[in-house]
């Protein structure tokens, strides 16, 4: 915080700090003029630009429309970060998925499909890691 406040001399320096959860930054760091003279909130991904990086993240695999809206609407108030890990996620279950039964060569050329248990199985491994906190707790 001393270097933030100019105790230590920082010609031309810029300081940038980004954070998902701005409520656990300590108080003195983000509420003391100075430390940070701009604040850009970014809000949560609308319809509309969640489709988009759904469809271009599914462009390869097949996916009825009624489950990518599924996803869509399943996604509402996701994290960009968040939705790329649920898309990755939804890629693994969807391997593990189609190659249950392969042998190494006789799923290598089949396209993969995604469906609504596949989904909703990324959904739930998402929703699991959403709940686990990160972090220092002190003695009860």
């Amino acid at each position: 915080m001393n270097q933030l406040d100019g105790a230590v001399d920082n010609e031309d320096v810029i300081v940038i700090a980004t954070t998902n959860r701005v409520e656990v930054v300590e108080q003195a760091l983000r509420n003391r003029p100075s430390r940070f003279d701009r604040v850009v909130s970014f809000g949560t991904i609308n319809d509309n630009c969640r489709r988009q990086m759904l469809e271009q993240k599914f462009s390869e695999v097949s996916l009825s429309e009624a489950d990518l809206r599924y996803a869509i609407s399943a996604t509402d108030g996701l994290t960009g970060a968040q939705i790329e890990e649920f898309v990755n996620t939804v890629f693994l279950h969807a391997l593990q998925s189609e190659n249950s039964g392969c042998t190494n060569t006789s799923c290598a050329e089949k396209p993969v499909r995604l469906s609504r248990s596949i989904l909703d199985a990324a959904l739930a491994e998402l929703q699991g890691s959403k709940n686990v906190r990160v972090g220092y707790q002190t003695a009860g």
